[in-house]
């Protein structure tokens, strides 16, 4: 019986130390992950880069404007014409980038998944904890199922709310959608991956939480607002004053709920020392000059169109 017992410790001590060892390499960060990290920040560096000249040079309006703005940049380039003629229709666009970013995150978060519950397990197991539910708190985890919510809910309304005018996406903007959908679920975990063995801050989380899903709730009554202007008319191409409520002080309340999402997004990616990473913050910036620059042209536009008809 003492042999036995003998036995028994040796294998449990032989165990902690091969769990102990494991724990230690799943928590170094393994090679692939700072590199994966590394192109999400050139990625987004080069995005800034390429938005900064479109600024300083009218003519590369071309290659991002779209919609009723794009009327204003026909013709300023024709050496970009081959990036800008239409390609494929707007109802196909949209939803195939937003399908694209539901794929790229259901992956991203069954990594994060498996990652996180293996790193639970295995400090049960070095620690004698009798719970493997610490993955719970892992902020990787809480941050993939806020983005996986968002492209997922985007999707839907691109295929059933949203009505798209009759417009083409040129192959810049086909890329930038698909590449943008591509990188943005990594760039929010790249940095925190493998996950970290403490828990995040659960007042974050929940302020995160709430947040996304405020603005993602308003985010969609502002598209079935517009979708409303339509009436269902897909062949409609002019556009008309919206007169919801929701627009009475902002011209463009769904880019605006759409920036907050994604501040709702950058704070969630923060673990437990705060700090977000340069990937998604970056990625925030970016968000910001886009749709702020975007939301500055279309007011421009409503008021060139409707003159003093437009509330100023």
């Amino acid at each position: 019986v003492h042999g036995d017992t003998l036995l028994c410790g040796t294998l449990r001590a032989m165990q902690l130390v091969d769990s102990s060892q494991s724990l230690e390499a799943l928590v170094t960060p393994m090679e692939v992950y700072p590199w994966i990290a590394l192109v999400c920040q050139v990625y987004w560096g080069a995005t800034l880069v390429l938005y900064a000249a479109k600024l300083c040079v009218p003519a590369l309006n071309a290659l991002t404007e779209y919609g009723k703005i794009a009327q204003r940049e026909r013709g300023a380039s024709s050496r970009l014409s081959w990036l800008t003629v239409g390609r494929l229709e707007s109802e196909i666009a949209w939803p195939s980038f937003y399908f694209l970013g539901v794929m790229a995150s259901g992956t991203m978060l069954s990594h994060v998944l498996q990652k996180a519950r293996m790193l639970a397990g295995l400090r049960s197991t070095v620690h004698g904890r009798g719970a493997t539910s610490d993955w719970v708190l892992c902020p990787l985890v809480h941050v993939g199922a806020m983005f996986s919510l968002h492209v997922f809910r985007r999707l839907y309304e691109t295929l059933f709310v949203q009505v798209f005018s009759p417009r083409k996406m040129g192959l810049f903007q086909l890329a930038a959608g698909a590449s943008f959908y591509l990188v943005a679920p990594l760039s929010l975990v790249a940095e925190g991956l493998p996950p970290s063995p403490e828990p995040a801050n659960g007042l974050l989380l929940c302020a995160s939480w709430a947040a996304f899903l405020y603005f993602s709730w308003a985010q969609w009554r502002v598209h079935r607002a517009l979708a409303a202007l339509r009436d269902g008319d897909q062949t409609q191409s002019r556009f008309c004053i919206p007169l919801s409520p929701l627009f009475a002080r902002v011209s463009s309340p769904h880019y605006l709920d759409e920036i907050l999402i994604y501040v709702a997004l950058w704070g969630a990616t923060a673990g437990p020392g705060g700090n977000p990473g340069w990937a998604p913050t970056l990625m925030l910036l970016f968000v910001c000059v886009n749709l702020c620059d975007t939301a500055l042209k279309s007011h421009t536009w409503y008021r060139d169109t409707y003159g003093l008809a437009y509330p100023q």
